[in-house]
């Protein structure tokens, strides 16, 4: 009997930590949307700092409640999450409301508590002891308003609810059963119109790294034990500085009150430039600095000097020390821009008369962005003298070429279907580096890449860029649909919701067995610097097998992106290439 009353303890032991192994928060699922500020990508690096006014409930006879001790960790929790995007919390200051009604609360009362002691200047961060229902809960998707229950106050759980107060949406938003909105596809080529609208953030269906999903979970946004919600992304902190600077809601919230470090945001070699601690009211500050960045001298009591110590990109950080207990942390970029993760796609596939916006990562240091688009001299589509796609600037005016603040660009498509190459050069100061490169495929108005306009890849390069000039080239592997990103004009009704282009209206496209594949690279000039023929087939004494991969080895070309053309009596399809 005391072995059985044993396994029931451990199983119900089991079930109460899975029940609250993971964060359950009842956040509203309405909200402003992605589409909420012209601003999305929110570059401006300059410090924000924000007010947070504390409301703790206790017991109608004064008892129970969080302690003054604890608003000061909160404090310490939200600074270590928010502080890396330049987003600083301070506490504005505190009340207690003694409501037993409120103490031990259902759902239902959450919006007469947040009417109680509301302050128009500050979020609102009421401290109860539990919930029926929820860990913590936001006003909505955007909101000056949240509560949470005292004992996850201290966790990760508080920056998960204040990140929805400033915009942010689950990691899961729309792919999770039972979630509002569209599913963002594995790829993550429609994240930025489902999902949680972020980009560096992966795909997550909340059942963990499973059925082909690899979510990030410990993202603040993801449902997970809340010691394991420790960061944002570089994108949900973009988001959350838009909002802050452009809802009308938010704008209430800043504050000047708090230390910041100000100056630059790069520095090349052998460059000196002076940092400086605003808002220290008396107090004293430590400055260390780490990564490829060296302290000349402090100048006064409030301004360092630094220095970077390579002109390759790189980046340091240097962090301030106050008195008062504040750390104040900002990373410098040293050198060019550093080649961001993720930039490169074989294709983008658009229809003809179309013009779209080409977002993506902001990047560390940079301060300009030069575009370029440039029509493919190996492409497989006449042109003639029909309209080709450009970038479209600020006064209405197309160019080939346009330099931007943001990284985003506009293209319109014109009406010469064909294949581009678009590229971006991330610059500061001390140089510019190739942050993006895209083949763009432009198809006939109303077509479909499962038509005879554009053909579907059916081989692969296993590794890309090529390492030690060896191409390997997997046959067979007809890409999943959602491989292949679809940029819809709205017509389709189906393919923004998550589906890949061919399950539109579109028949799937039909090849005919092929034997042998000629192989061609060509140079950005169009000039063929290799080409070869290669049998599709394993012979052996008794059976005739199709070859898993191709292998070409020896490729002597320059370090630089090239063109394979790939032609086995079907259409021909092409691919970039990269050789380090």
């Amino acid at each position: 009997m005391n072995k059985i009353k044993i396994i029931l303890a451990f199983v119900s032991f089991l079930i109460v930590s899975h029940l609250y192994s993971q964060v359950t928060c009842g956040t509203p699922q309405i909200g402003m949307g992605q589409n909420t500020f012209s601003d999305f990508n929110y570059i401006n690096n300059n410090p924000i700092c924000i007010n947070i006014q504390f409301h703790i409930v206790k017991e109608t006879n004064g008892s129970g409640g969080a302690t003054l001790a604890q608003l000061d960790q909160i404090v310490a929790t939200l600074n270590n999450q928010f502080i890396p995007h330049n987003i600083f919390i301070k506490k504005l200051g505190f009340d207690i409301i003694n409501n037993s009604s409120y103490f031990n609360m259902s759902d239902s009362g959450f919006n007469s508590l947040v009417a109680i002691n509301n302050v128009p200047n500050a979020i609102n961060f009421y401290l109860i002891n539990s919930s029926s229902s929820w860990i913590g809960r936001a006003g909505a998707i955007l909101s000056k308003n949240l509560v949470m229950m005292n004992s996850f106050a201290t966790t990760g759980v508080a920056a998960h609810e204040v990140g929805h107060c400033l915009n942010l949406w689950h990691t899961f938003q729309g792919t999770a059963s039972g979630t509002s909105g569209c599913p963002e596809l594995i790829n993550g080529s429609n994240c930025t119109t489902c999902g949680d609208y972020i980009c560096d953030t992966p795909a997550d269906a909340n059942i963990g790294a499973t059925g082909g999903y690899n979510p990030d979970l410990t993202n603040t946004m993801s449902y997970s034990p809340p010691a394991s919600l420790n960061h944002f992304s570089i994108l949900q902190g973009d988001r959350m500085r838009s909002a802050i600077n452009n809802s009308s809601i938010l704008t209430q919230i800043v504050s000047t009150q708090c230390s910041s470090i100000e100056g630059a945001n790069s520095l090349c070699l052998n460059t000196n430039q002076s940092y400086t601690i605003s808002n220290l009211n008396g107090a004293t500050v430590t400055w260390s600095v780490t990564g490829s960045l060296q302290m000349i001298t402090p100048i006064n009591a409030n301004t360092v000097s630094i220095q970077g110590t390579t002109n390759l990109p790189s980046s340091g950080t240097l962090t301030a020390t106050i008195s008062t207990g504040q750390i104040i942390v900002k990373i410098i970029q040293v050198g060019a821009p550093a080649l961001p993760t993720g930039q490169y796609s074989n294709v983008i596939w658009v229809r003809k008369g179309m013009t779209i916006d080409f977002p993506f990562t902001a990047i560390l240091g940079a301060t300009t962005y030069s575009w370029t688009i440039v029509r493919d001299t190996v492409s497989l589509f006449p042109c003639g003298t029909l309209t080709q796609a450009r970038f479209v600037n600020p006064n209405g005016t197309f160019s080939n070429s346009i330099t931007t603040t943001l990284p985003s660009a506009r293209i319109s498509m014109g009406n010469c279907i064909g294949d581009y190459l678009v590229s971006c050069i991330a610059n500061n100061t001390c140089g510019g580096t190739e942050v993006y490169f895209r083949y763009l495929t432009v198809g006939s108005s109303g077509s479909s890449p499962c038509n005879n306009n554009v053909v579907l890849s059916r081989y692969k390069v296993s590794e890309n860029p090529l390492q030690k000039g060896v191409l390997k080239l997997r046959t067979g592997t007809q890409i999943n649909d959602d491989d292949l990103i679809d940029i819809d004009n709205g017509n389709d009704s189906g393919i923004l919701s998550g589906d890949g282009p061919c399950e539109g209206p579109y028949p799937a496209p039909t090849f005919k067995q092929a034997k042998t594949v000629a192989i061609s690279i060509y140079d950005f000039n169009g000039k063929k610097v290799y080409s070869n023929e290669f049998s599709l087939i394993n012979e052996t004494e008794k059976v005739k097998t199709l070859k898993e991969e191709i292998v070409i080895d020896g490729l002597e070309l320059k370090p630089n992106k090239y063109i394979l053309v790939i032609d086995d009596g079907n259409k021909p399809e092409k691919q970039i290439i990269i050789i380090e």
